[in-house]
Formats: structure tokens, sequence, C-alpha cells
């Protein structure tokens, strides 16, 4: 009796046992652990699986499309969302507000001031680079130095010469960054890339670390108009480099990017300045300025590999 006893707790105890290393290897099981939560809370718990820039806050999401492969070489084609709040003259792609659609690249130029082709850009190597490096500083508190020091500040504003550098900003697939050309016609990064880029003419052609050749030879032109007081000055100029070929190294392939014509794009911005002067004092005149500008536009229309 006390045998048969023994033996039926054995074989419940292995039963038992069996039954708990199948649950344990059963991954059903752990799916099956689901615990509803108000609306509200399952709601908000999507934002965790969202990339947030801890910095500033802003999300960061991209969907992808569709992805070109040539070799081991790929391509991708996604939307990417990018969104830090409303900017005052800030207006939306034709994808939406805060979304962009990554299928090719640019290079966007930024004009700052006057273009970098206008007037006299001597200046900026003979009197405003020594002054940002400290060459008058030995006339410090003399009225040499503040005739000078107006003098260089009442040129930049009244724009009989260009103060600042236009910056060019990197972005396609693998590539980035922003670079601006020095007083010297010297191309210089912002941040340090292993970027070999050359300037032809309307056209930008950058090989990158990894021997990948990336053509921009489609170009958009800008149309600005300077106006201060009663004068004006019409100026057009490249606006954005669009991408046109990709080609990897030892002839492994290239991808191709045709556009077609997206029409003209308009805009008039107004701004207001004062520049007054340390030694007289008095009031300044309020100077309104306005710019208006126009730009063509291109629009992606197929890629093609070979």
């Amino acid at each position: 009796m006390k045998k048969t006893f023994l033996l039926c707790s054995l074989l419940v105890y292995c039963l038992l046992l069996q039954a708990r290393q199948n649950s344990q290897a059963n991954p059903l099981n752990d799916i099956e652990q689901v615990f509803p939560v108000s609306p509200e809370a399952a709601s908000l718990g999507r934002y965790g699986d969202v990339p947030v820039n801890l910095a500033t806050g802003k999300i960061n999401y991209t969907i992808p499309v569709y992805t070109i492969r040539i070799g081991d070489f790929q391509w991708p084609v996604y939307l990417s969302y990018n969104y830090s709040g409303l900017v005052t003259e800030q207006d939306h792609p034709m994808t939406g507000l805060g979304w962009d659609l990554i299928a090719s690249g640019r290079i966007t130029r930024q004009v700052r001031g006057m273009d970098d082709q206008y007037g006299n850009q001597s200046y900026k190597a003979t009197a405003i680079i020594p002054y940002l490096q400290g060459a008058y500083d030995h006339l410090s508190g003399t009225a040499a130095y503040r005739d000078k020091q107006y003098q260089i500040y009442d040129n930049i504003a009244n724009r009989n010469f260009d103060g600042q550098q236009d910056l060019y900003s990197i972005n396609a697939s693998g590539l980035g960054g922003s670079f601006v050309f020095n007083e010297k016609n010297e191309i210089v990064f912002l941040q340090h890339k292993n970027y070999k880029v050359q300037k032809n003419g309307d056209s930008f052609t950058i090989i990158d670390d990894k021997g990948i050749t990336y053509y921009f030879t489609v170009h958009e032109i800008g149309t600005y108009q300077y106006s201060v007081g009663p004068e004006s000055v019409n100026r057009s100029v490249p606006v954005s480099y669009l991408l046109t070929q990709v080609q990897l190294p030892n002839n492994k392939g290239s991808i191709y990017f045709e556009y077609v014509s997206g029409g003209i794009y308009r805009k008039k911005v107004y701004s207001e300045s004062k520049t007054k002067d340390g030694a007289t004092g008095g009031t300044p005149p309020v100077i309104v300025d306005y710019r208006e500008s126009s730009s063509s536009q291109y629009l992606l229309k197929k890629n093609t590999i070979s």
C-alpha cells in the first residue's frame, strides 16, 4: 500500500514538473499575459517607441518606402518627420509640415547678407577678417579704433560690402555636413568631414570616405531683390544643387536621378534695422528693408540604375 502511494506521488510530481517546463518553453504564454489599460494610457504608451532627441525634445521619425540595391550598396527611400514647432515665414514642402521625402539628395545654399559672388568680396579678407581676429586691438579705446569699427559696421549695414559667407548644407543618404567658402575661396567644413569637394561652375562633385562619388549637376536658380531705401538690386544665383548620379567605386554601378520642372516659388520678407554711431549719439533712423525672392523648383521624376 505504501509502495503504491509513493509511486503515485512520484508520478504526479513528474507530471507537474513536465507541465511547468513546457509552460516555460512555450512563448505563447508570454503573449497571453495581456492586461487592459485605459485608452489614454494605451495611446500615450506609443510615444515610448518613437525616437526623441533628448537635447531638443524633437521627434525624429522615419517611414521606410523602398530600398534601391546594387550588390551590397543600399539607397533607402523614406519619409522623415522632424518638426520643432511653427516658425515664422516657414513654408511646408509637398509632403506636409514637418515631413520630408528623402529619395535623392541636394546641396542647399543659404544666401546670408548678399550672395558671395556680388560686389567686392575682398573686403572680407582686408577688413572684416582682420577685425574679427583682433588686428586692431592695439588701438582699443582710441578714436582710430572706434572709427574703424564704425566703418566696418556701417559698410555691412548699408550693404556696401557683404559681411557673411553663404552657407552650403549637404543632405543625401550617407552624406551630410555644412561648409562655406572662406575669404580665399577655399571650402571649409563647419565640422570636419573626410570628403573631397570640387565645384565646377554651377555643379558640385563630392567623393566620400568610402570612395563613392556624388554628382550634383542640376541647380535651382534663386532671384533676389535687395532693397535699402530707394535703391534696389536684382540678383540671380544658384540656391540648390540636386543630386543627379551616385557612382560606386570600381565600376560597380550607378544610380541616376531624373527631375522635372516644378514651377516658380515666390516670397517677400520685411525687416527693420538701426545703426547707431556711439561717438555722435542721437536717435538713429529706422531702415525698413525688404527682400523679394523667387526660385525655380525641380521635382524628382524617377530613379534608374546601371
